[in-house]
């Protein structure tokens, strides 16, 4: 009966020279240009850390896949409680130059933004305010703020008035204007206007809309009534 470390090929007897089969298979094979052949044929040898196959060219003492499973392995198997207590040692022997050196490091840290010192203690911190930060996200996406704002007055919309204004109220609401703005008198494409805005309170209903032009709905933007009528109003009609 072969021994354990026998050569694994046709119940040769002889003793393991390379890659699991004896001096003489691994001649033949190597003079036949048949040697991967012959070392497909042999048991597949699982890592003793993972369970991953390892490769048949791998040598007959390795047991390990990969360098990675070896040191783990050697982790592993080392006293964890002396390991715990040298780390402990070496975090109290450290401490003062590790908190040094991470004070160093964050006092040249300036803002990507403006430049001026970051002052918080925090090493993922890159924008000394909010101001900046939004600053930056402005600059790289130049849509966000309407985008933004039209988001929350979708939101304001949602909230304010559930049921809305409905096309036929609409309808009925453009043709009272005879198509026209209710604030200028102009024959321009009309757009929804609240009287009172969104944002300060007022329903999204047929009771608190006009039918406005563009460059009247932006000129009023959140503004009440009164004050855009008194205010902004005469100076866009005169212009």
């Amino acid at each position: 009966m072969p021994s354990a470390d026998a050569c694994l090929l046709d119940g040769c007897v002889r003793p393991q020279a390379r890659l699991r089969i004896c001096n003489a298979h691994y001649l033949r094979a190597t003079r036949a240009g048949v040697l991967d052949q012959v070392l497909e044929t042999l048991p597949e040898r699982e890592c003793a850390q993972c369970g991953f196959k390892i490769a048949p060219r791998a040598k007959v003492t390795k047991i390990y896949c990969s360098q990675r499973c070896t040191n783990v392995a050697n982790w592993q198997s080392c006293n964890k409680e002396d390991r715990a207590a040298k780390h402990r040692a070496w975090r109290d022997a450290t401490r003062d130059s590790r908190i040094q050196k991470t004070r160093d490091r964050l006092a040249d840290r300036k803002c990507e933004e403006c430049g001026a010192p970051i002052e918080a203690q925090r090493s993922t911190r890159r924008f000394c305010s909010r101001k900046c930060i939004n600053r930056r996200a402005d600059r790289d996406n130049p849509h966000r703020r309407a985008e933004l704002r039209q988001k929350r007055r979708k939101n304001l919309i949602a909230g304010a008035a559930p049921a809305g204004v409905t096309e036929r109220d609409w309808n009925r609401l453009v043709r009272r204007y005879d198509s026209k703005c209710a604030y200028c008198g102009e024959t321009k494409p009309l757009t929804v206007d609240h009287v009172v805005p969104i944002s300060r309170g007022g329903r999204h209903s047929i009771g608190n809309v006009l039918p406005a032009c563009l460059p009247c709905n932006t000129s009023k933007r959140d503004r009440l009534l009164i004050d855009w009528r008194t205010r902004l109003l005469p100076l866009r009609l005169a212009g």
